[in-house]
């Protein structure tokens, strides 16, 4: 198979993801994947701009590199761990690959910023509206990821759906572990004062 341009890889994303996760398996182009962290980080850079939500850093360059590499270390964090979840769920399939997928993913961010922009014009200042278009791009991202997943591993939808959801699970687990931990220690110093 000859080797495939980036618009080709993105639109056979789109349209045939089968044929594009196998473009992807013969020659992982991870630039496409670092380019879709980027994209997406830039969307949403912007997307808080519009709306006037500053973090930490306001809106400078710093916020937008501190925004890029977190994106880019939690693809590929989450790329590592989905793929031995995927692994261990009886998927045959390569990380890189996946990242590359995953980064393509991303790319569903992008539509932050005119969804933003639109509802700037439309003059809709409702955090209910916001926040109904932020879980639906996230949940499109989720989708394209475990689609990814099902194509790069040749598994099933519910295994790709598992394999994608084991480590927020595993994270909550952790959270959940460690503020009960919290509580019991609080209960303790509580009891040591009181008595």
């Amino acid at each position: 198979m000859e080797r495939a341009s980036a618009l080709d890889v993105f639109c056979d994303f789109i349209e045939a993801p089968d044929r594009a996760a196998e473009a992807v398996r013969e020659r992982p182009p991870v630039w496409i994947a670092l380019a879709g962290y980027a994209a997406a980080s830039l969307s949403v850079f912007l997307a808080h701009g519009v709306a006037g939500s500053n973090g930490i850093l306001g809106f400078s360059l710093a916020a937008l590199g501190m925004l890029l590499l977190s994106r880019l270390a939690l693809g590929v964090l989450l790329t590592g761990l989905v793929h031995m979840a995927a692994e261990t769920f009886g998927g045959n399939g390569r990380a890189l690959p996946l990242f590359v997928l995953m980064g393509l993913s991303d790319l569903a961010w992008t539509l932050l910023l005119p969804a933003t922009l639109l509802m700037q014009v439309a003059a809709v200042h409702s955090r209910w509206m916001a926040a109904a278009v932020f879980l639906g791009i996230y949940w499109l991202c989720l989708s394209l990821r475990a689609r990814s997943i099902r194509h790069n591993y040749r598994v099933g939808a519910l295994k790709a759906w598992a394999a994608l959801l084991s480590p927020y699970a595993a994270a909550a687990g952790l959270g959940l572990a460690l503020f009960a931990a919290a509580l019991w220690g609080l209960a303790q110093q509580a009891v040591r004062l009181f008595s």
